[in-house]
């Protein structure tokens, strides 16, 4: 498997971050992709605007890069790993608790 060489550093991620707010979902995407964060940037979609990366962002930053990718579907309980399907290689997408997951919030904004 070819994997592409990280473009960019700690202090170009911290850079972005200071410009325009890059956070861990852009970094991941770039990553992946073998891009810099500055040519990540034009793909982001409304990502300046919200600063988070949920999966639908995360889906269409893919498709404006012509990425192939396929959806798996993870385990639900995180401490029962046998049933995840991590990937070999690509994305996987952890949720941290946070006022985001608090009881009453709606499931769509978690």
């Amino acid at each position: 498997m070819n994997v592409p060489a990280i473009r960019f550093s700690v202090d170009d991620a911290q850079l972005a971050a200071d410009a325009w707010a890059a956070n861990c979902g852009p970094g991941a995407v770039a990553a992946i992709c073998g891009m810099t964060l500055d040519e990540l940037r034009p793909f982001l979609g409304d990502f300046e605007r919200k600063r988070y990366t949920n999966p639908t962002l995360m889906w269409h930053i893919l498709d404006r890069l012509g990425v192939t990718w396929q959806a798996a579907r993870m385990g639900t309980l995180a401490w029962d790993l046998r049933d995840t399907l991590w990937p070999r290689y690509g994305l996987a997408r952890v949720q941290w608790e946070g006022p985001w997951t608090a009881p009453g919030v709606p499931i769509r904004a978690r």
